[in-house]
């Protein structure tokens, strides 16, 4: 299992109301663009470069991932229906 991956808030102090979390790359930004955590449509944190790659490949895997963000550590889940 891929241990959580850290980010870098852009925002000060705890998001108390987190209802959807969304990870997508930068808008205008040229390819690769940095990846950002969203939350209700802003931006919260951004994905530190030595993770993109990973990230990459959960975003390219067309799986739908569960995401939490705790503090500045972002765990992602991908949840398989079996049967």
């Amino acid at each position: 299992m891929k241990p959580p991956i850290p980010v870098d808030l852009a925002l000060h102090g705890q998001i108390d109301d987190v209802t959807r979390l969304e990870v997508l790359a930068l808008p205008d930004h040229p390819d690769p663009a940095p990846i950002g955590l969203f939350c209700d449509g802003a931006l919260i944190a951004t994905v530190r470069s030595a993770d993109h790659a990973d990230m990459a490949m959960v975003l390219d895997s067309g799986l739908e991932p569960a995401l939490t963000l705790d503090g500045a550590t972002l765990q992602i889940s991908v949840l398989v229906e079996v049967g």
